[in-house]
């Protein structure tokens, strides 16, 4: 999946003071919550995050993530994460992809002074990994998006946590991305990369703006047709087995944030929509 960030620097100040967000109010039944869509990586230049995200903030007890991010940054989870990243059978990348996938590999690394053997003890999606952070660090974004901000934000201010999967099956599921399509997702990978900065600019500016249609165009369009796969383990099924834990947070008392990567709301899969066709009002939140 693609990922985050920015328009000019002028427009993104005026934006964030007059325009709708990707902040959203749920409500049914006289009982409402918040749903959010977050970039999980940004930049300095993207601070502060638009106003609405405090407007909820405020206005809510508790704040649900994707999963426990305090749980996620411990070393002990990254060490878990770690330890199935690379092959320890004697397995070796540069045979389990294709040799288009490898030939990219190896480009890539002579682009960027890094020893392509280096990376033959990686797993597939672990080397999507490292290519899209070293990318991301090229136009400065770091993993201080919006949940690492609201989850200090929220231990800050007292403020309870909640989570909507487990970080065992967010683990789980990084792992297995891709499985049967790994090449030809490292192949779109480095055609991506030319025009990542574009790509980038896009879709903070749609994030900030809430503008669905532009979210899922950038976010889930090419997915949606090239990987059908990917898609429905990235979105599809994750966002059928949120969507009665969101349900049952909306039928109780005191109001909750819950935040999920901004893709999760767009399209016909899209968590605004499921909540449309349960009989939910949806007003995109507006600062004052």
């Amino acid at each position: 999946m693609r990922l985050h960030l920015a328009l000019v620097a002028a427009l993104l100040s005026a934006l964030s003071l007059t325009a709708e967000t990707s902040v959203w109010k749920i409500s049914r039944a006289g009982k409402s919550l918040y749903l959010g869509g977050t970039c999980h990586y940004l930049r300095a230049a993207d601070m502060p995050l638009p106003p609405e995200f405090d407007t909820a903030f405020a206005d809510s007890k508790t704040i649900y993530f994707e999963s426990n991010i305090a749980k996620l940054q411990l070393p002990e989870t990254q060490a878990a994460l770690a330890s199935q990243a690379m092959y320890t059978d004697g397995t070796t990348l540069d045979t389990v992809l294709s040799p288009e996938a490898w030939k990219a590999t190896t480009a890539w690394c002579a682009k960027n002074h890094l020893p392509a053997a280096q990376l033959k003890s990686l797993k597939p999606w672990m080397l999507m990994m490292t290519i899209t952070s070293i990318e991301l660090q090229r136009y400065g974004f770091t993993a201080e998006g919006v949940d690492v901000q609201m989850q200090a934000k929220g231990a800050a201010a007292g403020k309870r946590f909640g989570e909507l999967e487990s970080v065992e099956q967010q683990i789980e599921f990084i792992t297995h991305l891709g499985e049967g399509t790994e090449s030809a997702l490292i192949v779109a990978t480095f055609a991506d990369i030319g025009r990542l900065q574009k790509i980038l600019s896009e879709m903070v500016a749609a994030w900030r703006t809430g503008d669905l249609a532009q979210i899922d165009k950038l976010m889930s369009d090419e997915m949606r047709t090239k990987f059908p796969s990917v898609y429905s383990a990235l979105i599809v099924r994750r966002n059928k087995a949120w969507l009665p834990k969101i349900e049952a947070l909306l039928a109780t008392e005191p109001r909750e944030f819950v935040l999920v990567g901004a893709a999760h709301l767009a399209g016909k899969d899209g968590l605004i929509e499921a909540l449309k066709k349960k009989g939910c009002t949806v007003e995109q939140v507006k600062a004052p």
